[in-house]
């Protein structure tokens, strides 16, 4: 069944109408604005709590690194001063 030409024209009046108008595409614009600034502020504050926690984690491997070693050389002594069968 072909269109007839008055509702090809239809239609075309549909889809013209259904574009979004200047302002509405400005609104658009300021809302997608809006969100990227959010996003570009939460990106920021995540990546300085990740540099905080890198270097909370640098500063507990740091702390945990004497107890070790003296461990490893506790255990050293002991190994040589245990008598051998």
């Amino acid at each position: 069944m072909a269109a007839t030409g008055d509702e090809e024209d239809a239609s075309k009046e549909i889809e013209i109408s259904e574009e979004p108008s200047n302002l509405e595409l400005r609104v658009m614009l300021i809302d997608i604005q809006v969100t990227v600034n959010t996003i570009l502020l939460e990106n920021k504050k995540i990546s300085n709590d990740v540099f905080e926690l890198k270097a909370t984690v640098q500063k507990q491997q740091a702390q945990l690194d004497t107890p070790k070693e003296a461990l490893l050389k506790n255990v050293q002594r002991l190994r040589k001063s245990w008598p051998r069968s």
